[in-house]
Order: structure tokens, then C-alpha cells, then sequence
């Protein structure tokens, strides 16, 4: 995710959503001039069950994709000379079909 004093870094501009597996992970690569691009996840409810930033690489986020919905705010640069990044390794798994 990119984000400049004058373009926001959306990470999920659909906002809050499911992917449709079974669990979503997000790890942290990396993270340079950012601010913002805090991690939320929410129960089925509405509620909402956790929000972090991932900060420090290597952090690790994971979600029972089926129980919860997530989502992540645009990052923008610290210096907006230069622009922000966010670099966030998505991984899903899915059940097999006919496993309980």
C-alpha cells in the first residue's frame, strides 16, 4: 500500500469485509514514513473485537474469516515529501469441502 500527502493509501477501499475463506492472515513486511493503517476486526454483531497497527516487522494478524469481518484505514506519509508504504503479505486458508 502507497500513500502521498495528496493520495490516500487504502489498503480495503471497499471498507469492512470478509474474503470468504476459512482464515485470513495479514503479516507485516515492512513499513516506511507511514501513519495510519490500523488493523480492525469486528464480530458478526458489529462489534468491534480488536483494532491494531501492525508496527513492527514480522507482526502477524489472524481471523476466523467466516466469524469476522475486517478491514484497514489508509496510511499517509509521516514526511509528505515522501510517500508512505505498507507492505502487508496477505495469506488465506480454506477448509477442504466435506470437512466439518
Amino acid at each position: 500500500m502507497l500513500g502521498s500527502a495528496d493520495s490516500r493509501g487504502d489498503a480495503t477501499p471497499e471498507g469492512r469485509h470478509q474474503d470468504g475463506v476459512t482464515l485470513v492472515s495479514s503479516l507485516l513486511v515492512d513499513r516506511d514514513n507511514a501513519t495510519g493503517g490500523a488493523s480492525t476486526v469486528i464480530d458478526g454483531d458489529g462489534r468491534e473485537i480488536l483494532t491494531t497497527t501492525l508496527a513492527e516487522h514480522g507482526t502477524l494478524l489472524v481471523g476466523d474469516d467466516r466469524r469476522t469481518w475486517h478491514g484497514v484505514e489508509p496510511i499517509r506519509p509521516v514526511d509528505p515529501a515522501k510517500p508512505a508504504r505498507r507492505d502487508v503479505l496477505v495469506v488465506t486458508f480454506m477448509r477442504p469441502a466435506g470437512d466439518a
